[in-house]
């Protein structure tokens, strides 16, 4: 077997701030996904998940020299773990920023795995605690309201009032075994 990293410009999770709010599993799963095309010149993998749907891959300069030895139909094992932290912040704390690095194994090994945290600041309408139910207005003016499931946010959605502001986190982290 071998590895491929798909670091794609994403971020070692060692290196990022801890959150005053603990992190929780969104979701974790495993699945073997099929290379549909492999593309040198642009660095990208187009994969097809067992659903159907196609994921494209950026693949940092880096590790370019690693998808000459892919081919098409060829199936790659996924790894993936998606978590969230949240945190609620004043008025004029700076905006939250994504970070978007990669990590290797190590020279031993070819591969390697990926982090990503892409962060965004809410601003809260609304809380149903009852039902755990939140109505907020993200950085893109859409009003969406979400059940919060995770025990360790539920704490968060009682203490929060309309107006208040909520920086949002979810981490994926990503690793891709070639066959």
């Amino acid at each position: 077997m071998r590895r491929l990293t798909l670091a794609a410009g994403l971020s070692l999770l060692v290196s990022l701030p801890a959150f005053a709010q603990p992190e929780v599993i969104l979701r974790s799963e495993r699945r073997t996904d099929t290379i549909e095309s492999v593309d040198l010149q642009s660095r990208q993998l187009l994969l097809r998940r067992p659903s159907g749907r196609l994921v494209t891959v950026t693949v940092p300069p880096r590790h370019a020299r690693d998808l000459a030895r892919l081919n098409p139909g060829e199936q790659v094992q996924i790894n993936q773990i998606d978590l969230i932290a949240a945190q609620k912040v004043a008025p004029g704390t700076p905006e939250p920023e994504s970070t978007m690095i990669g990590g290797d194994f190590g020279p031993t090994a070819t591969g390697g795995f990926a982090v990503s945290r892409e962060r965004s600041r809410v601003r809260i309408e609304s809380t149903d605690v009852p039902n755990n139910r939140v109505t907020f207005l993200s950085q893109d003016n859409i009003s969406r309201t979400v059940t919060v499931r995770q025990p360790a946010l539920r704490a968060l959605l009682r203490d929060l009032q309309p107006g208040d502001l909520v920086d949002v986190t979810v981490t994926e982290v990503l690793s891709l075994l070639a066959r």
